[in-house]
């Protein structure tokens, strides 16, 4: 029996069943290519899984020479021999011999290459078998298991109970043992962005600022976060996802900042309606100036976390009062058309266009009017406009009554 290879799976195959199958009556085609020499550590010699249909024969081929006798590694003897840490490490000894003496790119140094790995990952098993009996033996804690390059230590059993709230009897206790990694026996770190807690691999101590705490205490202080917490949180950091005032209405009322943003964010809306209707401000693209944050030209409420840390920062109300600019000049200097559109107070009469979003000015909710401000409240709010649009329709009811009768 000829032991071929050291894989996870230890396959044995006789050479005398290959020389049947060779010389059968009923396969003459069947020769040592056809055995299932396939193995979990090397891919490409044994499955025969190559690109070159041609040569696939060739690489399922196992050399006579490595069947040798002066090779004991491969002997049927040693095969069963090779079971203590010194064995296997003469046999690594005498493989690596054997490979400088074989031809260079032959079929021999091909296998001989890739049983000299096998046989150094069965010795590396070995010495963590023999390192865990001794280990096991002089632990406080019990046996150990290898899993996966893991060592788990079972683990005293604590008879905990836990007792009803109410009546004060016991509803559980302990359910079974526990292992655990000897390797890994570190302190948990906890992730502020969802609570749980994370082990040194998947927690880097990256640091991030929280959304929670900026929303509810205006809290910029960059905390440690997991990586998957740590991942989520830069892909949606420039997602207008946040909505200040169904979220924290109230922290308009303490933050300044967020005020001054808002009457920015409304007047680039106002400014949206003249530019949606001017054939210069779309051929110049004018508003993809907003490129980096384009939800501005869509809504006054949505805010991103990138928003909020520059509003912080001082950088965000810089940006958006020099787009401000560039608009403004736009609509009344560089644009006709634009500035066309604007309005005359028709309480002080005075001829200058003024626009809604003039700081100075004032909008009527019903007709859309403006008026200057200090007008508006001279005349207790009332709209000229609006008082025409109401006599002229009490006039076009009178007549249809008078038509009536």
């Amino acid at each position: 029996m000829k032991y071929i290879g050291m894989d996870s799976s230890r396959q044995l195959i006789t050479r005398e069943r290959i020389k049947e199958e060779s010389s059968h009556p009923g396969n003459p085609g069947t020769s040592v290519q056809n055995a299932n020499l396939s193995s979990s550590s090397t891919s490409g010699y044994v499955s025969g899984q190559d690109e070159d249909a041609g040569r696939g024969c060739d690489r399922e081929y196992v050399p006579d020479s490595v069947f040798s006798s002066d090779n004991p590694f491969f002997s049927s003897e040693n095969a069963v021999a090779i079971s203590t840490v010194e064995d296997l490490s003469s046999a690594v000894e005498r493989c690596k011999a054997r490979i400088f003496e074989s031809p260079e790119c032959s079929e021999e140094r091909k296998w001989l290459v890739r049983n000299l790995i096998e046989l150094q990952i069965f010795l590396q098993e070995k010495k963590e078998v023999e390192k865990t009996d001794v280990d096991s033996t002089n632990s406080s804690y019990g046996k150990m298991r290898i899993v996966m390059g893991h060592h788990f230590i079972l683990q005293k059993q604590i008879n905990a109970k836990h007792y009803c709230e109410r009546c004060s009897g016991v509803i559980w206790g302990m359910v079974h043992s526990w292992y655990q990694c000897r390797d890994n026996m570190i302190e948990p770190r906890r992730c502020d962005y969802d609570g749980k807690y994370y082990c040194h691999s998947c927690h880097w101590n990256a640091l991030s600022v929280i959304p929670a705490r900026v929303i509810h205490n205006w809290d910029f202080e960059e905390r440690r976060v997991c990586q998957s917490s740590k991942q989520f949180l830069t892909l949606m950091a420039k997602r207008p996802v946040l909505k200040l005032e169904e979220l924290n209405p109230l922290l308009f009322n303490f933050v300044t900042e967020l005020g001054d943003v808002k009457k920015v964010r409304e007047d680039i809306l106002i400014m949206k309606k003249y530019f949606v209707s001017c054939k210069n401000a779309i051929d110049n693209r004018i508003l993809w100036k907003l490129q980096d944050r384009l939800h501005f030209a869509e809504n006054v409420d949505s805010y991103s976390l990138q928003d909020l840390i520059d509003l912080n920062s001082g950088e965000l109300l810089t940006y958006l009062q020099s787009i401000l600019e560039v608009f403004e000049k736009h609509i009344k200097q560089d644009c006709q058309l634009c500035s066309g559109k604007g309005y005359i107070c028709e309480f002080c009469k005075v001829q200058i266009i003024i626009f809604p979003f003039d700081k100075s000015t004032i909008t009527c909710q019903k007709c859309q009017s403006v008026f200057h401000k200090y007008c508006w409240t001279t005349k207790n709010q009332q709209c000229p406009k609006c008082e025409r649009v109401f006599r002229r329709n009490l006039e076009s009811l009178d007549n249809l009554s008078l038509e009536d009768t």
